[in-house]
């Protein structure tokens, strides 16, 4: 049986630091897809992504003063530029998010202090293995949550390409743009 085009995936590596912490920022992210050449035939290529893994900053000290502090982060990856408008669970566009959080308590009598994992790792494929298919020349990466830790991210992305028809293609970059 011949090799299939589509079986070898790859690991595609970007990250970004916030020009203003604490704000919510969008960097963009081009994809390996040659579009210099004309689509052969009635197929298209496109990327799909199968699995997406965050890394997140080290997490700040926490401030003393016996006073519970409460820290957070969001960083999402999507296929429009939301700018800085925060990237939701629901928009059609967005391929795979995280959100974490950190608590602590440090005073001169103890504390206690809670974080997430910095490395976390999404696989976004379904029970088939099919992952999620990205028409578009480029993804973004949003970065949100306080000044204190929202700093800087990074992120790998698993994608390999796949063949779809003509039709699928023209639909699916108007509705990922």
């Amino acid at each position: 049986m011949p090799k299939r085009k589509d079986e070898n995936p790859q690991w595609l590596s970007a990250s970004a630091v916030a020009t203003v912490p604490g704000t919510t920022q969008s960097w963009s992210v081009s994809l390996p897809q040659n579009r210099a050449f004309a689509p052969t035939g009635s197929k298209a290529s496109v990327i799909e992504v199968l699995k997406v893994v965050f890394y997140a900053p080290g997490v700040p000290n926490f401030a003393g003063g016996g006073a519970e502090v409460g820290i957070a982060l969001i960083m999402a990856l999507s296929t429009r530029d939301h700018a800085d408008d925060q990237v939701e669970l629901t928009d059609a566009d967005m391929i795979s998010m995280i959100s974490l959080e950190a608590q602590g308590l440090f005073s001169a009598t103890g504390g206690y202090g809670f974080v997430h994992d910095r490395i976390v790792e999404r696989d976004i494929t379904d029970l088939n293995g099919n992952g999620i298919l990205v028409a578009t020349d480029q993804i973004y990466m949003q970065l949100a949550g306080t000044a204190a830790w929202a700093t800087s991210m990074a992120m790998r992305i698993l994608y390999r390409f796949k063949e779809i028809s003509l039709l699928e293609f023209v639909g699916m970059m108007q509705s990922q743009q």
